[in-house]
């Protein structure tokens, strides 16, 4: 008779694989094996089921469940047939005939397979008392589920949820990931990413699932998204962003796994590099007039940071361009030509205007206009198509 096994216990396997070989079985958590074993629902359950499946195939975990109080609840015709072990589902998946081999690392041996097999070839017995019923932990640790948990090993490449649950996520031996997670969870970053000091998502926990603000490795991604000196950045600024959970080298591909790579092709500065928590050659930390360079643990950025201040002094203003130096060392403040990007006591009001790739102006006060050159009269001095 040829054999065939159960989809429950394809299921139950693929929970527990560990690498064996066909044929190998180290027994995991059950008694040693006893071939001469009557052929009852106890010694089914505590040799085969129990050390194999009950990790994932438990109450609340993955059906059918397989602990000893559940398997009489199998013998429904579909799962476990009695007197019929060809027509039984469970021993078509234990022997790699119904869809897929369980365990998916590979068959049982030879007696374990054997013994369901006579036990349902003889009526699938419950004629025994369970005594000590094998139930090894659970493969997965409790909650699981949720991605605090189980999101950092995917996202550093310690387990690789496809092998289990398909390669969509869809199902396999495993259930889908859509069965557990919340509706629209492999669009929504903040699912996984989550967010340390709100909702934006920024800054996110760490690969390594790290949720202190001070122990983050990068934890100024909150100044860069919600716009505070600059107009909020999104992810494409430094980061190729990916539609779902699924894109191409998001989580699973060929990039390095368990690294946040940094690309600034889709931002200010496309000719940007990030090694050792420091950005190089950016826009966006420059003067201005060149590039320049941040790192990650540099501090809260204030005016003189990146360009000079109105009090940074000559040497510094005669560094930045046009007419810029005459203009600070005559009194003039930033916000009577920038009134729009900043006030008066140099703190930013218009972050959108700042650090935007352009050079904005508006006037604070006086009847000047600039198309090219400067007209009109501002800061008590009259302009007639002056250059900058």
């Amino acid at each position: 008779m040829h054999l065939r096994t159960p989809w429950f216990a394809l299921l139950l396997g693929g929970c527990f694989a560990q690498g064996l070989a066909p044929g190998e079985y180290d027994g995991g958590a059950g008694p040693t094996f006893d071939p001469n074993a009557a052929a009852t629902a106890c010694s089914v359950q505590t040799q085969v089921f129990g050390p194999s499946c009950t990790g994932c195939h438990r109450p609340g975990g993955q059906v059918p469940d397989l602990t000893f109080d559940a398997l009489e609840a199998l013998l429904d015709g579909r799962y476990v047939v009695p007197a019929d072990p060809a027509g039984s589902l469970v021993l078509q998946k234990m022997c790699g005939t119904a869809g897929g081999i369980m365990p998916p690392s590979g068959m049982l041996d030879a007696d374990r397979v054997g013994l369901v097999e006579r036990w349902i070839a003889e009526g699938a017995s419950f004629d025994c008392e369970p005594g000590e019923v094998v139930e090894p932990e659970r493969y997965h640790p409790d909650d699981f589920a949720l991605p605090e948990v189980h999101g950092p090993d995917l996202k550093k490449g310690e387990q690789d949820c496809r092998d289990c649950h398909g390669v969509d996520l869809t199902g396999g031996v495993g259930p889908s990931c859509d069965d557990c997670h919340t509706q629209g969870w492999r669009t929504t970053c903040t699912f996984c990413h989550g967010g340390t000091a709100d909702d934006t998502g920024a800054p996110p926990r760490d690969l390594n699932g790290v949720t202190d603000y001070i122990a983050l490795t990068f934890a100024p991604h909150t100044e860069h998204v919600v716009g505070a000196r600059h107009p909020p950045y999104d992810c494409t600024t430094c980061h190729t962003k990916p539609e779902d959970v699924l894109s191409t080298n998001h989580i699973f591909g060929d990039a390095v796994r368990g690294v946040a790579e940094v690309r600034f092709e889709q931002g200010l500065s496309p000719e940007g590099t990030y090694a050792d928590g420091t950005c190089d050659n950016l826009y966006c930390h420059g003067n201005g007039r060149a590039t320049g360079s941040a790192a990650r643990n540099d501090g809260a950025r204030l005016c003189d940071s990146c360009h000079p201040s109105r009090i940074s002094g000559r040497d510094a203003w005669s560094t930045m361009s046009g007419e810029h130096e005459d203009h600070l060392r005559e009194g003039v403040d930033c916000s009577d030509c920038h009134a729009a990007t900043v006030d008066d006591a140099s703190a930013i009001v218009g972050p959108m205007l700042h650090v935007n790739g352009t050079p904005d102006l508006a006037f604070a006060s006086g009847t000047i206009t600039r198309n090219v050159t400067c007209s009109g009269t501002c800061h008590g001095e009259d302009h007639d198509a002056e250059d900058w």
